[in-house]
């Protein structure tokens, strides 16, 4: 009799788990950037608008990584682009252009 019992009660909270409504979801995708914003492989990069002189603030953004015994802790840095004539040749993953 308590076995019937707890599988009746099973069931009702089963039902009434699955009867509740869905909460609306989101439209943007999980991991979309935000607008001024590129996603790197272990990076993120967002530019500020362009200044009258050409240049422009850029942050970075980088989670903390574990793996194979070492810890990289996560990464905050915001700094000056000069202008579009003077990104790096080779600027290392971060992106050649403003990010719009």
């Amino acid at each position: 009799m308590r076995i019937a019992a707890t599988f009746a009660g099973g069931a009702v909270i089963a039902t009434m788990m699955t009867a509740q409504p869905l909460a609306p979801s989101a439209s943007a995708v999980p991991g979309d950037p935000m607008a001024g914003c590129e996603t790197q492989v272990f990076a993120q990069y967002c530019d500020g608008p362009i200044r009258e002189d050409g240049s422009w603030k850029r942050c970075l953004f980088a989670n903390g990584q574990y793996g194979g015994g070492a810890y990289v802790p996560p990464v905050t840095n915001c700094f000056i682009i000069p202008s579009g004539d003077q990104i790096p040749p080779l600027p290392l993953g971060q992106p050649d252009h403003h990010i719009e």
